[in-house]
């Protein structure tokens, strides 16, 4: 049985990292989120240094999770790179209803910001989010029991449709954010699925995207979109 050897051990964040993935057709760039709240990128062919390409800009404060974590109020906990363009990663914030695009060509603040709170009457947070295989289409999964799909195919344009605004339907929500520019902000989603308990995690069929599975309590549900 062949056993790997670890090459190195990378210690760049301030805090604990919750999340990490391989940037879309590279065998060597990778990017990774935590509690400290920023988004940071490596390149396994220069190991010394890594890339921020997004932190909070205002002072985090720790708060004490149901499973008895300790959670940075900043922290970031899921991240999401696009199966598309090698550009574009999704994160979301701990308890918050927001996802964030980053377009890792302008560091720093959100391409996009989808608005989960939809127009305000919605507070639950998001739990999973996942790049469809073909295109920019964000599934998002979250406490409110739904699955919503978001239409990202216009990030390389100008905001000119219904769904797409440049402020917030919730100025408070989207404010947690911590970071004051927000890009565009989508809060329309094009599909939604309702399940009976929080939608813990969701997937999209491989290399097809025309099923999405959704994970909510002990079930799993195949969905043909």
């Amino acid at each position: 049985m062949d056993i790997a050897q670890v090459k190195t051990q990378l210690i760049a964040h301030d805090l604990e990292v919750f999340d990490v993935k391989f940037i879309h057709d590279s065998t060597n760039i990778f990017a990774s989120v935590g509690n400290d709240g920023s988004m940071r990128v490596f390149d396994l062919r220069s190991l010394e240094h890594s890339t921020i390409i997004y932190e909070p800009t205002t002072n985090s404060s720790t708060n004490l999770s149901a499973g008895g974590g300790h959670y940075n109020s900043n922290a970031l906990i899921r991240l999401s790179t696009s199966n598309v363009d090698s550009h574009y990663l999704a994160t979301i914030g701990v308890n918050l209803n927001q996802v964030i695009v980053i377009d890792m060509r302008m560091p720093g603040i959100p391409v996009v910001t989808l608005d989960g709170s939809l127009g305000g009457m919605n507070n639950a947070a998001i739990n999973s989010i996942k790049w469809h295989p073909l295109s920019n289409h964000l599934l998002t999964g979250g406490d409110d029991c739904q699955a919503l799909v978001w239409d990202c195919t216009t990030l390389s344009k100008s905001p000119n449709s219904d769904s797409a605004t440049t402020a917030p339907a919730n100025p408070n929500d989207v404010g947690k954010l911590k970071n004051g520019e927000l890009g565009m902000v989508i809060d329309c989603p094009v599909l939604s699925y309702e399940e009976e308990l929080e939608v813990n995690n969701v997937c999209w069929r491989r290399n097809a995207g025309d099923w999405m599975g959704v994970v909510s309590g002990k079930g799993f549900q195949a969905v043909l979109i």
